[in-house]
């Protein structure tokens, strides 16, 4: 970034850990079986026959994935935001952790299915050598749980919290390692086992978050929305910017 802004005399610690270094070392980890508790942790928690979203459309689902996209953007209120952190605190999960609960009561409902996988991003960055390394480190998490009606929702909560903890636990493993190793057969026109995603975005600048804000009588489209690409990698991406309070 300060690059970006013509920062150049500005200087710089050098990076001591490359992006080949990293591969490298992921490598070595991966032949050497030192990930072996990881990829044990996910073959178990991936196991058994998995769900595909049946979300409702307005037309037959076609076998070949256009990748066409849109994006839709609101503003849930500093009250229920406000609610949601309370309830977190007070039940000792993260704001992350309510969304994606919500988020699988909401998918419940909609399908009807009481086994849902939500993909997440995570940085992939747990090793402090990690944090200057330059490239794309991220890793894809499938939160995977069991809600049901009879289920209350404060029970189904600490759930997912479980699910939440042992996953960034364990968040080393590759998914396209796991992908070879349960033998994954691609659905025709579906994404890797999840169809749905969850992102929850809080690691931003002071001020960032303003090109986010959106008045009535603004042009169209809104400063964000020139950074939304037209392309939907996934059925249905749900990112949560959270600007603080």
């Amino acid at each position: 970034l300060a690059v970006y802004r013509g920062e150049s005399e500005r200087a710089f610690a050098p990076v001591m850990v490359r992006y080949r270094d990293y591969v490298q070392w992921e490598s070595r980890r991966l032949k050497t079986g030192k990930m072996r508790e990881h990829e044990e942790y996910w073959l178990r928690k991936l196991g058994g026959e998995l769900p595909i979203m049946d979300m409702p459309t307005d037309y037959p689902r076609p076998l070949q994935k256009s990748y066409k996209g849109d994006s839709f953007a609101f503003e849930i209120g500093e009250g229920l935001r406000e609610s949601l952190v309370r309830w977190a605190r007070e039940t000792g999960t993260t704001f992350y952790m309510m969304l994606l609960a919500g988020s699988m009561i909401l998918w419940h409902r909609v399908t009807g299915q009481t086994d849902i996988i939500i993909s997440s991003p995570a940085a992939a960055r747990p090793y402090s050598f990690q944090e200057q390394t330059i490239g794309l480190l991220m890793n894809s998490l499938m939160m995977r749980n069991f809600p049901t009606a009879e289920k209350p929702v404060s029970v189904f909560l600490q759930e997912v919290k479980r699910t939440v903890l042992e996953a960034f636990t364990y968040q080393d493993y590759p998914l396209a390692e796991l992908l070879k190793k349960m033998d994954y057969k691609l659905v025709p026109g579906r994404s890797p086992i999840a169809d749905v995603e969850l992102t929850v975005l809080n690691m931003i600048e002071p001020g960032a978050a303003e090109i986010f804000r959106r008045e009535e009588g603004d042009s169209w489209p809104a400063a964000h929305e020139l950074y939304f690409h037209k392309t939907a990698k996934l059925d249905i991406t749900i990112s949560v910017l959270d600007k603080g309070s």
